[in-house]
């Protein structure tokens, strides 16, 4: 079906749940995203004004902009993200965060619709719940405090991008108002440019 012809979320929440070897493309503003239990899917979500909730997902490229992120008990998933504050993780290993590098034609007119400011993005402002330091379990009265072993890393920061251009037949060419890790901003690939004119 003609993704341009199915009717818009107008701010609606979306729920992506047990899904596996897929890829779902939400070309539109929502409210709020719930993603769980999630395996090797490639997931692209235009712009929540809310908040973005990851849980389980394994193996999934993912590009998602949204208000607030936070992935909790995610492994080997690559996230290509506009967050607006610092995003969360917890109980996470081998999570991938590089700047969002998504577009598709109204992406600036979503992004404006969910109140996002592409000027702020705080991809790499990651915080990771389970490293906070400051472990309390030994109690005040304990007179000796043995450090714990720093966990491992739970994510790295990628300067390289994967890019997701979605150009659509008749439509304009795919647009994205932010701007790159390195501060320069989109330009529709050839590729997206000969898809719209088609």
């Amino acid at each position: 079906p003609d993704p341009s012809r199915r009717p818009p979320l107008s701010s609606a929440p979306v729920l992506l749940k047990n899904l596996a070897d897929c890829s779902v493309h939400i070309l539109d503003h929502s409210s709020h995203a719930d993603v769980v239990d999630c395996v090797n899917c490639q997931l692209f979500l235009g712009p929540v004004d809310g908040a973005a909730l990851f849980t389980r997902a394994r193996g999934c490229l993912v590009a998602v902009a949204a208000q607030q992120f936070q992935a909790r008990d995610c492994v080997d998933a690559e996230f290509g993200l506009y967050c607006a504050t610092a995003p969360a993780v917890a109980g996470c290993a081998g999570l991938r965060f590089s700047c969002w590098m998504g577009a598709y034609p109204g992406l600036t007119s979503h992004f404006a619709a969910a109140s996002l400011d592409p000027l702020r993005n705080a991809w790499d402002r990651v915080l990771d719940v389970d490293a906070a330091p400051g472990d309390s379990s030994a109690g005040p009265a304990s007179p000796v405090v043995s450090p714990r072993p720093a966990p491992p890393p739970s994510f790295t920061l990628c300067e390289a991008a994967h890019h997701w251009e979605v150009p659509l037949p008749g439509r304009p060419p795919p647009d994205n108002p932010v701007p790159a890790a390195d501060g320069s901003a989109y330009t529709p690939g050839p590729v997206a440019l000969a898809a719209t004119a088609a």
